[in-house]
């Protein structure tokens, strides 16, 4: 397999990712998962000493730390008290004060705006380390001038910003996709070969196998070539697998793609774009079709403009494919695994009165409904669950809406699926 062209595999580097653990986040980013007795296999780009970064054009050496290149040195092996220390200044005070580092860090950037300059490899926060390979400058100058050129408009927000679309685009974020899987030989591969064929050329993917038993190890040995991490070993569900890969994802955002889950080949194009015109937010999500494979045909789309109320009263959000900011998990957590489906919709409530969202008015993913989000009542009881803890409503009418969408569902499958 020729793997030069995948997006993939087109920005890696032999430069090891500068991880900005502090000491308030919710858990530790690790490159690997640390060792398990019951681990079936383990592999990938990383484990061949590859790696992916993000990256922020930088013009005026002068505006970095005087130890910029000395301070990415210094963090390779040191313990998550010291690595990723680009701004002395500013991560010196980061455990104190928030709000000046974040301001001192603003500055900086601030400072930076110029005409000519290079890309840099950030650290996992952000902050650039170290400038990029030759290579990888000469890439990344074709593929954001392009970007430039051509970039996608149609995304809806109410503040869109027109002056956004006359910046020059100076930072090109990872952004890594998850895929978890036990025994879906017959529905991995179209998933794979979904991400790495993004139109989007700076793509970290992640698959955790809970020791498949059907063939579908010899399925991601076929391409980890182009597999940034992956390992097979049991686990407690899906949200167990989930909480293993954001324990190791490097990227600015991470979105999940379930086995027999397809993305549009311009999907994750889509989501960064919204990023370049509005700038970060904590959750961005689009339009699903629901596609039945077995039958080969098409459902419906779903997904609408975000509405946090509704989102509270019906759960109305598509998920899958969605992009999370990487603060979001280092400020929030993990996933509950005490939840068997709606952990993801859990972990979205937590920071439901302050989460910054955004909406791609375009279908970026179609969802198989085989799934076990489309084939379990339970996922009915465990968001009245929710429901009642977050929404601060009336409990009979919670449940009486339960029975509805519980008879809704019924009839849809008999009428439509």
């Amino acid at each position: 397999m020729n793997t030069t062209n995948f997006s993939t595999t087109i920005l890696f580097s032999h430069d090891k990712p500068v991880i900005a653990n502090r000491q308030f986040d919710k858990f530790e980013t690790l490159l690997f998962l640390p060792p398990n007795q019951d681990r079936i296999a383990e592999g990938g780009l990383r484990k061949k000493g590859n790696f992916k970064h993000s990256y922020k054009y930088i013009v005026n050496n002068d505006c970095l730390s005087a130890s910029c290149n000395s301070s990415f040195e210094a963090s390779e092996g040191k313990n998550k008290s010291t690595a990723g220390v680009l701004y002395s200044s500013v991560t010196a005070t980061a455990y104190d004060n928030t709000d000046y580092a974040e301001s001192k860090k603003n500055k900086i950037d601030s400072d930076c705006k110029t005409v000519t300059g290079k890309w840099y490899i950030c650290d996992t926060d952000g902050n650039p380390v170290k400038p990029a390979p030759v290579e990888i400058q000469e890439k990344i100058e074709g593929y954001v001038q392009s970007l430039q050129d051509n970039i996608n408009c149609d995304v809806e927000n109410t503040d869109k910003n027109e002056d956004a679309l006359q910046r020059p685009i100076t930072f090109l974020p990872l952004i890594t996709v998850i895929t978890v899987v036990f025994n879906g030989v017959k529905t991995l591969e179209e998933t794979i070969k979904s991400v790495i064929n993004q139109t989007y050329l700076n793509v970290e993917y992640i698959i955790i196998d809970g020791g498949s038993t059907d063939g579908t190890l010899d399925i991601i040995k076929k391409y980890e070539d182009v597999i940034d991490y992956w390992v097979s070993e049991p686990d407690k569900g899906i949200y167990d697998a989930w909480n293993k890969a954001i324990n190791v994802f490097m990227g600015s955002y991470a979105a999940f793609l379930g086995s027999g889950d397809v993305y549009s080949y311009e999907a994750i194009s889509l989501y960064v774009d919204y990023i370049f015109i509005y700038g970060d937010v904590d959750y961005i999500s689009s339009k699903i079709e629901l596609y039945d494979k077995k039958k080969l045909q098409p459902i419906r789309i779903i997904g609408s403009k975000w509405e946090w109320n509704k989102f509270r009263r019906f759960m109305n959000v598509a998920h899958v494919g969605s992009l999370h900011y990487r603060k979001l998990f280092l400020n929030s957590g993990l996933f509950n695994i005490e939840y068997n489906i709606a952990g993801d919709y859990e972990f979205l409530m937590r920071s439901a009165d302050k989460l910054r969202t955004g909406f791609v008015n375009k279908v970026t993913v179609k969802m198989d409904i085989n799934g076990i989000s489309h084939n379990s009542y339970k996922v009915f009881f465990e968001t009245a669950r929710l429901k009642d803890r977050f929404a601060s409503r009336n409990k009979l009418a919670i449940y009486f809406e339960m029975i509805i969408a519980i008879l809704k569902t019924f009839l849809r499958k008999i009428l439509w699926y």
